[in-house]
């Protein structure tokens, strides 16, 4: 015993010596000398491996002669600071994206601006809460024709929950609702890069996302499919909403998908996904229209055969969603096609986001604005003649704004069923027209249109 203490004295002592008195008292009082001495050399000795290593080891490696091992070296070094630069510059990036000091993008500001203009447009119109509005210019169309739903024109939201380049899904969906609309596009997109993670989605997420015509990302954040539906649930039928036993229309506008072919695990998820958050609307989905099974009549239904449901279209072809399904792949819930009541598409190949081509015959068809309003004299004439009986969609591009006298030509003359407008972004003044021509919340196409 008295051995053990005088050898623990000794390197008490040799402590005091190397780091002083202080030091060595603190160290004593953490652990006996012997435990502290092995642990300070071991200290020591990695110092010491580390300064050599900085300022001989690796300035030795840039030295001649040039070596195999030290070609290898240089190489990893190159490899580790061109990593390290890679990811600083993506921490930069997504430190772009935040408007706040916690990180997160500040929609207060968006949200108030949208309130704005729900009340301006609701004050421009005492019939503004009106859901069904005979056109003036319609004289002689009978009861029955007036309510299906190919001869009539809903007041259409561009981008669902889009406010002021910010998704919000709570106030978006409820404002949106509040202007009167109840069709509602939601442009399904995905990001291929993490970004940062408090305002946007996963890479290769379902998301609502805005970009420009270019296809460069414009919006601020990302808006989270689950919850959008959810608070359409929530707010759609309320009876503190104008028109609240109406239907709702969803067009899920698939703008970009992994590839089928190339990216197909990732397509499947992809779509799994989006049918998920679905699940939040199975009280008001019309079930008896699922998977398409009366799409050939779904257009010359009453709308009011519909009312306080909600009628799911798509552009994409969900067969193979389907036969996953009959596979035992995919469960019923995860199975999107299920859930579909009718699909709309595009007439030959020219690129409308993901939109599959018309093969056969079609009920419903997405077309460009160029196109439509590109058509005149007999051109126009013969587009009528064969598109008259047709359910049709008009796709504009993000960044394109359009006006009154268009949105007039659209639905006057050419009987356009779905003119998609952002009716808060847009001048007032234009809105305030827009909104005039609707004049409700469902629109009937002019006589000479309705066949």
């Amino acid at each position: 015993m008295t051995i053990q203490t005088s050898y623990q004295d000794s390197l008490y002592a040799q402590q005091s010596q190397q780091y002083g008195s202080g030091t060595a008292r603190a160290l004593r009082s953490v652990a006996p000398p012997s435990t502290t001495s092995a642990f300070m050399q071991f200290i020591h000795n990695t110092g010491k491996f580390w300064k050599k290593f900085f300022t001989h080891t690796i300035p030795d490696m840039f030295r001649n002669p040039i070596t195999p091992i030290k070609v290898i070296v240089r190489l990893l070094l190159l490899i580790i600071v061109v990593t390290l630069a890679i990811c600083l510059w993506n921490y930069a990036k997504g430190l772009g994206n935040n408007d706040t000091v916690q990180g997160f993008v500040n929609t207060q500001a968006a949200v108030n601006k949208g309130q704005q203009r729900v009340n301006q447009l609701s004050s421009s119109s005492s019939s503004s809460n009106e859901g069904f509005q005979v056109n003036p210019i319609n004289q002689t169309t009978t009861p029955s024709q007036r309510n299906i739903l190919k001869n009539l024109q809903p007041l259409t939201v561009k981008q669902a929950a889009y406010l002021d380049n910010v998704f919000d899904t709570n106030s978006g969906i409820s404002q949106q609702l509040a202007l009167g609309c109840r069709s509602f596009f939601f442009n399904i997109d995905y990001l291929n890069n993490d970004m940062n993670r408090e305002n946007f989605s996963r890479p290769y997420e379902p998301a609502l996302l805005y970009r420009d015509n270019s296809g460069n990302l414009t919006s601020r954040n990302s808006g989270a499919l689950d919850n959008a539906f959810q608070h359409l649930a929530e707010y759609g039928f309320n009876d503190q909403m104008p028109n609240h036993t109406d239907p709702i229309i969803v067009f899920l506008h698939f703008v970009r998908t992994p590839d089928k072919l190339t990216e197909t695990d990732k397509y499947v998820t992809f779509l799994k996904k989006v049918s998920l958050s679905l699940n939040i609307l199975n009280n008001h989905l019309a079930k008896e229209y699922y998977r398409s099974s009366r799409e050939s009549d779904i257009f010359t239904q009453d709308i009011h055969t519909f009312d306080t449901k909600i009628l799911i279209g798509t552009n994409i072809d969900t067969s193979y969603s389907r036969q996953l399904n009959a596979s035992g792949s995919l469960t019923l819930m995860e199975d999107l096609d299920y859930k579909i009541n009718f699909h709309y598409y595009k007439e030959g190949s020219d690129p409308i986001d993901a939109t599959a081509i018309s093969t056969g015959t079609t009920n419903a068809l997405i077309i460009k604005r160029t196109t439509l309003l590109s058509l005149t004299g007999q051109q126009r004439e013969d587009w009528l003649a064969t598109h008259k009986n047709k359910f049709i969609i008009m796709k504009n591009e993000p960044s394109n704004v359009l006006n009154p006298a268009e949105v007039g030509l659209l639905l006057n003359t050419l009987g356009v069923n779905i003119v998609p407008y952002d009716y808060i972004n847009t001048p007032l003044a234009d809105a305030r027209n827009v909104k005039t021509i609707y004049n409700g919340s469902f629109r009937m196409k002019p006589d000479i249109l309705i066949t």
